[in-house]
Formats: structure tokens, C-alpha cells, sequence
């Protein structure tokens, strides 16, 4: 497919038009965006947009994937360090990587983090060298049925996530779908449970959300409960500590299944890097041996969503450039950029710019040797965070709170919906109602209906459509399988 000649063109665009500099430049102000709570990776694509007017189309695209890449990396570093994620994709992250940082396992936690997304990484980008018109042909299975009976399997395992506590488990996830309802219906225009406040008719923001469940609610706990002094001398003495060999060679199989799982989800337009790392951290606690160290600081409770979310970004390319359909919204920003460029996503993009295709897939494969020095170096300034006394961390994460609540739409109501969520964080902690499966709930939720009713209309009404296909039976015969497999384990737990 590519020969010699076009070899040596793609590499001068790689080095000689700047791509090279163009991709390590937009990893670091990916990074730097994603780290900020309140900047999400496709908000930072979208504002790095209008620089590349004037770039040629190598530098131009790489410098957004490099973006959007560091971008998801970079939202792990405060939902580590902080339980703020960067961005919606980190939120996963924040379940056991803020429980690390607190027994003082910060700099392994960011470890995990940086190799499981740099090695998921790279397999995506494989993948989407090797395998693009064929993940693009399975994507194409994934209609609103294939999809509604992946995002069931995906919730009904959230009783993987709640640990023994199953039916709080329940509760947590049916209120997280009932959270995504309220707002404006997609399809007739009618408020739902906005109560007679127009503020609410575009429902919860995300962001804000999250903020509150896990940045402001841990301030309000530390606060009520006497918690805000650190022992920094113990900080110091194992804050050090970096990932060992053995523990990566644990972690490999964990990383490479859920690299897998992010790049066919990635594939399929419209699921996201959230929904894929709630997906993969359901599926490492459900395949673990100890499930109940999940939310305590498991190590792949770390590594499973950091690899999932980040196999996203180039799997979500599949599509752009195999049917010239954005896999999400950071990728349709980036098919824009194509468009502005004077190419045209699709397969005759293959057959018109073959070199400009080879030098983009070399210019990804370079990025992740780039990100692994980039995160190397982030490590080791954001590592001294938990060196901060507690005196100033606190209002510091109190002042990321409103700036994360009012950045996104500037509205004074998601600050409401951030304090609001915030104080109900505090409550489930105390009722001790896990938060996972509200978030996968809440993140889920849209997906849910809309596959739901987009599948009943497709079909006249009938409910056999959700059957029949090869990929429905298959999950629901899993989720039949995995939630057979919980209620054993706790059986056979309490029997013994």
C-alpha cells in the first residue's frame, strides 16, 4: 500500500514541514489543559483550532492529536493527586488513584497512569494502522440495538463496582439515570423535571458535577470531620516510591484488555472515553482476585480506566478516516480541521494522500514516545503537590471548584449544581453509598434512552429487534453470565 516514494515524502512531512514539532507541541499543551480542572481535552482542541489555518495539513492534524492525546492523559494528574479530574474521562480514575495519593502511593499512581496510557497508546494507534477498515466494518454492526444491549451490560455489572453492597449499588446508578433525564427530551422538546426552572432545562453539566462529587465533597468531609492535616514526613518517605517491574508485569494483562476495549468502543461514534473507562474499570474489579480492594487503591483500578480512555483517542480517528464519521466530539473538530485543509475524510483518502495519511500514523507513533518523556516530567512536578501543607491545598482545590463550575458555560447555575453535588457527595459518603455507579449512571444515562427509543422506532415498537442480532444476544448473554457471577461471589463469601 504505501511504497518507498511515498515513504520519503511522509517523512518529509514528519521533519522537514515541522509535524514532529507540531505533535510534541500540542501533547505539552494538552497536558497542561487536561491537568486544569474545568479545560477539557476537546475544549482544548477547539481552542487550539484557529492556529492551524495556516499549517500545512501534517502539522495541522498532528498538533490536534497531540492535543486531544495529552489532553486525556493530562485530566489524570489532579484526579490523582487532587480526586478532581482534569476532565470527564479521568473520573474513573479518581475511584482508586486519590485513594493511592492518601496512602501516600502518589508517585505510583501516576506511574500506572502515564504507562497504562502510553501503552494503550500505542496499541491504538496499531490497531489503527493495521486493522482501520476492519474495527470501521464493526462499528458499522453497532446499531441502536447492538449499542442499548452494551450500555445494559455495562450497568448491570455497576454491582461489580459496589463491592457486597449491591442493591446501594442499584440505587446509586438508577438515581445517576434519573440525574441524566432531567433537562430538555432530545426528541419531543418537553422539560422533564425541571420543576419550573428554566435553568435546569439543559439539564446537569458534567463537569460541574463531577467537581462536586469528589473535589468538593472531599474539602467538606476533611473539613467536618477534623481531617486536614497530612503527615509530611510520611508524604515524603513514600511519595518516592515508583512502579516496580513486577508490579507492571501484573498490570500488562489488565492494560492490553482494556487498551482493547477502548479502542472498539472508540470506534463505535458517540460512546466517548468516559463511558470506556467506567467499561474497563467494571471489567478489571470483575476479573480480579481481590475485587475488594477496588476503591481502596487497587493498582488497576488505576491502570484499566487510564488505558481504556486513552485507546480512545486514536480509535475514535477509525471512523474519520475509514467513512469520514467523527467517532466524538474531539474528533469531529478534527475532521474539520481536514475539511479546512481541503481533504476529504473517507476512504478516497486513502487513495489521494497516501502520504499525508503515512506521515500522520508515523507522527502518532512518535507521540507516545513523546508522551512517556512529557508525563515523566510532569510527574516530577506534580508529584510535589502533596508536599503543599494542607493549610493551602484546601482553599486552592476550593478555588479549582468554582473555577471548574462557572468556566465551562459561565452560568452561576452549574456553580449551584457544583455545590449541589458536592453536599450530596458528602451524604453518600456517610450513608456510604458508593459514587461510581451514579457517575456510570449519569454518563450512561443519555446513551441508554436514546439507543432505546431510537431502537422501538426503527422497529415499529417491537421489542423482539433487541434479540435478534448476534452482538445482542452476545451481551445479554454475558450480562447474564457476569451478574450470575457476582451474586456467586457474594454467596459464597458469606457462606464461608
Amino acid at each position: 500500500m504505501f511504497t518507498p516514494e511515498i515513504f520519503v515524502v511522509a517523512f518529509e512531512h514528519l521533519f522537514v514541514s515541522w509535524g514532529i514539532i507540531a505533535i510534541a507541541v500540542g501533547l505539552t499543551a494538552g497536558v497542561v489543559i487536561g491537568a486544569v480542572p474545568g479545560l477539557t481535552a476537546p475544549m482544548g482542541v477547539a481552542l487550539v483550532l484557529p492556529f492551524t489555518f495556516f499549517m500545512d495539513p501534517v502539522s495541522a492534524i498532528l498538533l490536534l492529536l497531540g492535543v486531544y492525546k495529552g489532553g486525556i492523559y493530562g485530566g489524570s494528574i489532579p484526579a490523582i493527586i487532587l480526586n478532581t479530574p482534569g476532565t470527564v474521562a479521568a473520573s474513573a480514575t479518581t475511584l482508586d488513584g486519590y485513594q493511592m495519593t492518601l496512602s501516600g502511593q502518589s508517585k505510583k499512581a501516576l506511574d500506572i497512569a502515564l504507562i497504562s496510557s502510553v501503552l494503550a497508546d500505542l496499541v491504538s494507534t496499531i490497531m489503527l494502522i493495521l486493522f482501520t477498515g476492519y474495527l470501521a466494518k464493526l462499528a458499522l454492526h453497532f446499531g441502536s440495538p447492538e449499542t442499548f444491549s452494551l450500555i445494559f451490560f455495562s450497568l448491570l455489572i455497576v454491582s461489580s463496582v459496589s463491592g457486597d453492597e449491591i442493591t446501594k449499588g442499584v440505587i446509586a446508578a438508577l438515581l445517576g439515570l434519573l440525574a441524566a433525564m432531567v433537562g430538555v427530551d432530545s426528541y419531543y422538546g418537553t422539560p422533564r423535571f425541571i420543576f419550573g426552572n428554566v435553568s435546569m432545562m439543559n439539564g446537569f453539566t458534567i463537569l460541574p458535577l463531577l467537581v462536586g462529587f469528589f473535589a468538593f465533597s472531599e474539602v467538606l468531609f476533611r473539613l467536618l470531620s477534623g481531617k486536614t492535616e497530612t503527615d509530611l514526613e510520611s508524604v515524603k518517605r513514600t511519595m518516592g516510591k515508583s512502579l516496580g517491574t513486577s508490579d507492571i508485569k501484573r498490570l500488562l494483562p489488565t492494560i492490553f484488555r482494556s487498551s482493547l476495549f477502548g479502542t472498539i468502543l472508540g470506534a463505535i461514534p458517540g460512546i466517548g472515553a468516559a463511558p470506556a473507562a467506567f467499561f474497563a474499570y467494571s471489567e478489571a474489579k470483575r476479573r480480579s482476585k481481590s475485587p475488594d480492594q477496588f476503591g481502596r487503591g487497587a493498582l488497576e483500578g488505576v491502570a484499566a480506566p487510564e488505558a481504556a480512555n486513552n485507546a480512545v483517542c486514536s480509535a475514535s480517528f477509525i471512523p474519520v478516516l475509514s467513512l469520514g464519521i467523527p467517532g466524538g466530539t474531539a474528533a469531529a473538530v478534527i475532521m474539520g480541521a481536514f475539511i479546512m485543509q481541503g481533504l476529504a475524510p473517507g476512504p478516497y483518502l486513502f487513495k489521494e494522500n497516501k502520504d499525508i495519511i503515512l506521515a500522520i500514523y508515523l507522527g502518532l507513533l512518535c507521540g507516545s514516545a513523546f508522551l512517556f518523556g512529557l508525563g515523566q516530567i510532569a510527574i516530577k512536578v506534580f508529584v510535589r503537590i502533596r508536599l503543599i501543607p494542607d493549610w493551602f491545598i484546601y482553599p486552592t482545590i476550593l478555588v479549582l471548584c468554582f473555577f471548574s463550575g462557572f468556566v465551562v458555560s459561565g452560568s452561576f447555575f452549574d456553580l449551584k449544581i457544583m455545590l449541589f453535588a458536592g453536599v450530596v457527595g458528602l451524604i453518600f459518603r456517610y450513608l456510604a453509598i458508593p459514587v461510581a455507579p451514579f457517575l456510570i449512571g449519569f454518563i450512561l444515562g443519555p446513551l441508554l434512552e436514546n439507543s432505546f427509543r431510537e431502537s422501538l422506532m426503527q422497529s415499529d415498537g417491537d421489542l423482539s429487534v433487541f434479540f435478534t442480532g448476534p452482538i445482542c444476544v452476545f451481551f445479554w448473554l454475558l450480562s447474564a453470565v457476569s451478574y450470575a457471577l457476582v451474586l456467586w461471589r457474594i454467596v459464597r463469601k458469606k457462606i464461608t
